[in-house]
């Protein structure tokens, strides 16, 4: 068996600064035990083909492994980017300045499609505003202003989830009612905290059945699917 550059425990201590995305399926209970299992398997490489909130790639490479992320959606590929690939980069005060300064092509895509539907008008038009300003950045900081905008609408969202409208579910939470602007602001400064440096990570979107191979640990949670009749 490899030594782990960290110990089960030092990694169940950073993944602590992970944010807590309220996503389906996610793993955050569950991560003491993973922990426990993977420091007993070892190795040095991992694979996460079904990354999802990206929290079990995150502990992963707590715990000093080398880790390939993957996903068929989008936007799970962007928080391995943001915590996991990403070593170093912060969005800076200047960075989050310019991303809340204004729509700077005036697209309204976001406030025309979904009037009415999941957040106010002026949160809409943030999104939009906002979008305008990342799609001029690359690299982490990138990963990191989307991954900000991820947590921040799921955070205003009830239940952290997308199929239902209104506050019917209101909890009494304050950042259901917090202006979106605000929210992004201090989701930014949660994934600034997430970032660390430890063995290098790369993360991919596709069909897991064509993940790179070779990993000495691959850790397989697919998407749970009804069974039919």
């Amino acid at each position: 068996m490899t030594t782990q550059l960290v110990t089960a425990a030092d990694g169940r201590a950073q993944v602590r600064a992970y944010p807590h995305l309220r996503y389906m399926g996610s793993k955050y209970k569950l991560l003491p035990t993973l922990a426990s299992v993977f420091a007993e398997i070892g190795g040095q490489t991992a694979l996460d083909p079904f990354c999802g909130s990206g929290v079990v790639s995150y502990l992963l490479k707590a715990m000093g492994y080398q880790v390939t992320s993957g996903d068929y959606m989008a936007f799970p590929v962007v928080l391995a980017q943001a915590a996991c690939v990403n070593q170093s980069q912060t969005l800076a005060g200047d960075d989050v300045a310019k991303i809340v300064s204004g729509n700077a092509d005036g697209r309204d895509f976001i406030e025309r499609t979904y009037d009415g539907l999941f957040f106010t008008h002026d949160d809409l038009r943030f999104l939009d505003a906002a979008w305008s300003q990342i799609d001029r950045l690359d690299g982490p900081k990138r990963s990191l202003a989307i991954a900000a905008l991820v947590l921040a609408a799921a955070r205003k969202q009830p239940r952290g989830v997308f199929t239902v409208t209104g506050l019917r579910y209101d909890d009494g939470r304050s950042q259901l009612h917090l202006p979106l602007a605000q929210q992004f602001k201090m989701s930014v400064e949660a994934w600034n905290g997430a970032v660390f440096q430890r063995a290098p990570c790369q993360a991919v979107r596709g069909d897991a059945l064509e993940a790179p191979t070779g990993a000495g640990l691959v850790y397989l949670d697919p998407p749970l699917r009804s069974a039919t009749r």
